[in-house]
């Protein structure tokens, strides 16, 4: 009996089909039940006379399409049967039209919508955050040797006068630091008692 139920809608979906493609011009689906023939909406696509909807990372904005559109670079729908895509925000990136787009990861960001890919931050930047628009310039008296931590103090013995260092200059013979995250080095021997306490 199962079989018989199968092969009746085997054959009905065959000839429903045939008879779609055979009455309806592209574009157009066939509606059985008034025996006739409608212009496809927006979000579907009717290739052979049947309606269809337009899968996920596709869409359609006008009637009567017999194919979908392709969502544009950086723009995406996560849904079936979409009239239109949605523009990825800063700080996101969308490189599969058909899912939500991801947040860039740290050491990476976007200054602009609709993008396929984060771009890594410069040397001597950084950002420890997802989803950022920008990179940090990292500071004097620090240094960043990677992009995605914040920036580290020179240590004693070394200093950093300049921006966007990925690392500390040590200081000459003779000279030295009286704290971490100095600025400069010092020959002043009278400052050694500072360091000592």
């Amino acid at each position: 009996m199962l079989l018989l139920v199968l092969n009746f809608y085997l054959l009905y979906s065959v000839d429903f089909i045939v008879q779609a493609q055979n009455i309806c011009s592209p574009g157009q689906y066939y509606y059985a039940d008034f025996d006739e023939c409608y212009r496809c909406d927006k979000g579907q696509y009717c290739p052979d006379g049947v309606k269809l909807a337009c899968p996920a990372g596709t869409y359609n904005n006008l009637y009567g399409q017999v194919k979908c559109r392709k969502c544009s670079p950086g723009d995406y729908t996560e849904y079936e049967g979409s009239a239109f895509c949605f523009r990825t925000h800063k700080g996101e990136y969308s490189s599969d039209a058909s899912i939500l787009p991801l947040p860039c990861p740290p050491g990476t960001y976007t200054d602009q919508p609709a993008q396929t890919q984060c771009r890594p931050c410069k040397e001597g930047y950084y950002n420890e955050y997802s989803g950022s628009t920008y990179c940090v310039k990292c500071p004097q008296r620090h240094f960043c040797p990677d992009k995605i931590n914040e920036p580290l103090p020179c240590p004693m013995g070394e200093y950093n006068a300049l921006y966007q260092q990925t690392k500390c200059r040590k200081c000459k013979t003779g000279w030295f630091t009286i704290a971490i995250g100095s600025l400069a080095c010092t020959n002043d021997t009278s400052l050694l008692g500072s360091i000592i306490g």
